[in-house]
């Protein structure tokens, strides 16, 4: 009975040796799948909101597209309206030049018909002067000639006078005439121009009925076009939720990491962690824009800006700062193109807008390592590095890790 209760008791402490460990590691084992299946939830999130960010900016391209169609409208309509209203300008001023003229002549043969009325007059008075004198006296002047050559000279003046006089009407009714015609022509020139400006005021008003409906659509769009583009941004923009599951997923990555470095490195030696002022330069530049709250380039307000902005080339190779390995590789959010490096003991680096990725999660870096390249994508107003470096997955300044 003894030995029956004795190897009873022996098979249960075998069991706690060698049965407790197996669970133990089927634990591990299943909170790692449990692990990896919010990662890859987290992924997905991600993939679906870069997909719905993909496709409103295809809707804010078109309504770029639009307005810009609208706008080079409005702009050839304003051209027009512009050459319309030059061409009102010209010729109410020629009109006002030609009713001068008008005046002028007018005032001219105004005083020809009184020179004409008063050399009337003068020749009227002689020949009535004429008929009042005798025959005699007539020829009494003629007489009075000293010689023949005398007497026909006087005869000669005689009729002169009286044919100068017909000659100077004759001239001036001649010029009334010449200015009358005048008259015409610049009052027909008038009337054309007159007839002018009332087309030109009819097609300055039928485009400036198109261009009020043409800015009235542009307007239309612009509007359309600034929610799709505050939506746009929205969806761009890493919020703080985001940022705290950004945070959650480094954590989780990291201590995935860190179990699985353990289960490979024999057990007692202890993991090599990167000193927390290790860190390199991953580009040289400008930082363009300093870690900590500061107003947002795109939304025009005061938000917390979790790293720093290098301003370097489009193209520029990015280094590893550290030495670790990648824990991401992919587009998150807002940070476009984003690699995440974990370098152990808690520390991480971030780096965003890249143009390409050259590594993939998994890969083991060294310090200076190239593992991208410079960019403008996700939310960015330009090409430059996003650095960040982040302790158990919350951000700390660069600036004092560098």
């Amino acid at each position: 009975m003894c030995k029956i209760i004795n190897i009873i008791l022996i098979s249960f402490l075998i069991s706690l040796v060698f049965v407790m460990p197996a669970e133990s590691a089927q634990s591990k084992e299943a909170k790692a799948k449990i692990l990896r299946l919010k990662q890859q939830e987290q992924r997905n999130k991600v993939n679906q909101s870069r997909e719905k960010l993909d496709a409103e900016k295809s809707k804010l391209d078109e309504f770029n597209a639009r307005e810009s169609e609208l706008a080079s409208k409005v702009k050839k309509t304003e051209e027009s309206l512009w050459k319309t209203e030059n061409e009102i300008r010209y010729t109410i001023f020629e009109q006002d030049k030609l009713s001068a003229d008008i005046q002028e002549t007018k005032n001219q043969i105004e005083q020809l018909k009184i020179d004409i009325a008063d050399s009337r007059k003068k020749l009227s008075g002689r020949l009535k002067e004429v008929n009042k004198r005798q025959m005699s006296d007539y020829w009494a002047v003629l007489f009075k000639s000293d010689n023949f050559y005398d007497f026909v000279t006087r005869l000669d003046f005689i009729k002169k006078i009286t044919q100068n006089d017909v000659k100077e009407i004759k001239k001036l009714r001649e010029q009334r005439l010449k200015l009358e015609h005048q008259e015409e022509q610049l009052i027909s020139l008038r009337n054309e121009l007159i007839e002018a400006e009332k087309r030109y005021r009819e097609q300055q008003m039928r485009e400036m009925q198109l261009r009020a409906e043409q800015k009235s659509v542009l307007d239309q769009v612009s509007a359309q076009k600034a929610v799709q583009s505050k939506l746009v941004y929205d969806l761009e923009f890493l919020t703080r939720g985001e940022n705290a599951e950004l945070e959650e997923l480094i954590r989780q990555e990291q201590a995935l990491y860190a179990d699985q470095t353990r289960k490979i490195k024999p057990a007692g030696k202890p993991q090599k962690v990167v000193s927390s002022s290790s860190f390199i330069w991953p580009v040289r530049g400008v930082i363009t824009s300093p870690f900590g709250y500061r107003m947002h380039p795109i939304r025009g307000r005061y938000i917390f800006h979790s790293g720093i902005d290098i301003g370097v080339a489009s193209g520029t190779p990015i280094k590893c700062s550290a030495n670790g390995t990648v824990i991401m590789s992919t587009w998150y959010g807002g940070y476009g193109n984003c690699i995440i490096v974990d370098h152990g003991g808690g520390w991480s680096t971030l780096y965003g807008h890249c143009s390409a990725l050259y590594v993939s999660k998994g890969k083991t870096v060294m310090q200076g390592t190239v593992i991208g390249a410079v960019g403008s994508t996700g939310m960015s107003t330009g090409p430059h590095l996003h650095f960040e470096v982040r302790y158990n997955g919350s951000p700390v300044d660069p600036r004092s890790r560098l």
